[in-house]
Parts: structure tokens; C-alpha cells; sequence
């Protein structure tokens, strides 16, 4: 139509009908939908830390367990452990419910003292630390902004507001209280007190539960581009496999190298929970005999 109407404007004889075209395709836009506008990924990054030397956390022969030494050292929730990292470090901790877990990861942040063995760490290290609770760190009788100048008391009120800008919290969310925030967007406020550290070794405890799928490719994105160590609880076979470049199981009070990556770790427990089935029903019908 538009062709037909730039051909024939200045022909008299069709004046009248090139107007009502003009019309028609003036209707035309007047009525066609507004273009969708694709909305911006969020996404976000890890400041890279300064080097280190090494080593910058040694395990050896660490051991503990919350019934202390009154309890044999053979039953030990942890007994034994050995490992290192530094800043290439893309370990994921996997392993059942209850078997210690949480507990290296506190052990190695210093949150509790190990029974027996050692555990070093290099005296300018930094540690970044996420949790699925990372929020409950946090007043949520203050704001945002609040918060974290109570965190970082070095840091100024400018400054502050244009760093939590990265992570979308800006203009009024970063003035209200945190209890009025979206439960995504209080994990976005515990991701920018993570990155504002700029650590030498992220460590997380199942950290993509209660995250949407936008999140957890935004978190998996800013580790692939963080230029230092990592450890990471978690059972997200997506996540580990895309942060993680070994496996280390922890469970029987050991935490073993595993040497495969996490499909062949979950066919290997399958294979160990059927057998252990399979000698239960087997005990059971002994017993019935």
C-alpha cells in the first residue's frame, strides 16, 4: 500500500483513492500492537581478587565432631580430612543428608575449631560466603542501603547506592525497609555484600535453593568469570556441573576425591542405595524365616 501511495501521490486522477489508502494504513498502525521489547538479563560479577600465595587453605588430618572428645574419635562426624585450596580451586561437595558437609565448609571459614589435625589458612584471605539463609543475615527493620553501611562502615553513602545498583537495587528499594523486598531481591542484596568483599574464595551452601532459573544463571555466570577459589555444598546437578571442575564426597566420616563427573556420581549411589535395599529385604526375609 505504502508502494501504491508513493507511486500515485502526485497523480491527480487517483488523489481520491490514494487518500483513503493514507487512511487505511494510518488505521493500520494506530491499531497494530505495540513491539515487545525484550527485557534485559540481569546479570552480575564477582570483583576478581589480588593474588595469593599459596597455599591459601590447607586441611590435614582434620577432625571433629559435636560431641566433642567424649566421643571415640573412630565416630567422629569428620575424621581425617586432607585437601587444599587456592585461587583455581572448583570444588563441589557432594554427599548425603547429615554426613558433614556444612560442617567442613564451617570448619574451613572458621566458624568452629577442629578436634584434632590441622587447618591453615593464608593471614590475607578473604572469604565470601553464601547460604539459601544468606538474607537472615540482615535487619530487616533497615533498608538496603542501611545494611550495608552497617557491613562496610569504610565505604560511602554514594558509592554504596551506585554498587547496589548493580544488582537492581536502586532508588526507593535501597531506601525501604529489607522486609519489604521480594525474597529474589533480598538474595540479590546478599549476592552485592559477597561481591563488595571481593574475596579470594567464594564458598556456598546450597545456594540455588529458593532462587528462580533467571538467579541461578545470573550466579553461575558471575563464578565462571570469577578469577578466584571455590567451594560449593550443594545437589544441583545443573549448578555443580556447570561451576564445579572436581567432586569431593563426604559421608562414613571421610571426604574422598571422586574421579567422575556428577552423572556418574549419581549413578554410583543409585547403584550403592539399591544394593543396600537389596540386603535389607534379604536381612528381613532371614529374619521371617
Amino acid at each position: 500500500m505504502m508502494e501504491f501511495i508513493e507511486k500515485f501521490r502526485a497523480n491527480a486522477k487517483r488523489a481520491s483513492i490514494v487518500q483513503s489508502r493514507i487512511k487505511a494504513v494510518e488505521k493500520m498502525d494506530a491499531d497494530a500492537p505495540v513491539p515487545a521489547e525484550a527485557e534485559a538479563v540481569w546479570r552480575f560479577t564477582i570483583p576478581n581478587p589480588e593474588p595469593l600465595g599459596r597455599p591459601i587453605i590447607t586441611v590435614d588430618d582434620v577432625g571433629f565432631d559435636y560431641g566433642g572428645s567424649s566421643v571415640p574419635q573412630k565416630k567422629w562426624l569428620l575424621q581425617d580430612v586432607n585437601f587444599g585450596i587456592d585461587l583455581s580451586s572448583r570444588i563441589g561437595i557432594l554427599g548425603p543428608n547429615g554426613a558433614g558437609k556444612s560442617t567442613l565448609l564451617n570448619l574451613i571459614m572458621g566458624s568452629i575449631q577442629s578436634l584434632a589435625g590441622n587447618l591453615s589458612r593464608n593471614g590475607r584471605l578473604r572469604i565470601g560466603h553464601f547460604t539459601q539463609h544468606s538474607a537472615e543475615n540482615f535487619d530487616l527493620r533497615l533498608s538496603t542501603l542501611e545494611n550495608m553501611l552497617n557491613m562496610f562502615e569504610d565505604a560511602g553513602d554514594q558509592e554504596m547506592r551506585a554498587f547496589l545498583g548493580r544488582f537492581q537495587i536502586q532508588g526507593e528499594d535501597a531506601l525501604k525497609p529489607m522486609m519489604m523486598l521480594s525474597g529474589g531481591q533480598k538474595s540479590r542484596v546478599a549476592f552485592a555484600a559477597l561481591a563488595y568483599r571481593r574475596p579470594h574464595v567464594v564458598i556456598m551452601d546450597e545456594p540455588t535453593n529458593h532462587l528462580d532459573m533467571e538467579t541461578i544463571d545470573a550466579l553461575v555466570e558471575a563464578v565462571q568469570d570469577f578469577k578466584g577459589g571455590l567451594m560449593v555444598v550443594s545437589h544441583d546437578q545443573y549448578f555443580i556441573t556447570k561451576t564445579c571442575g572436581e567432586l569431593w564426597v563426604v559421608g562414613e566420616g571421610k571426604a574422598t576425591r571422586f574421579r567422575g563427573d556428577f552423572l556418574l556420581y549419581k549413578k554410583h549411589t543409585l547403584e550403592k542405595t539399591a544394593k543396600r535395599v537389596a540386603e535389607s529385604v534379604k536381612s528381613l526375609s532371614t529374619v521371617n524365616a
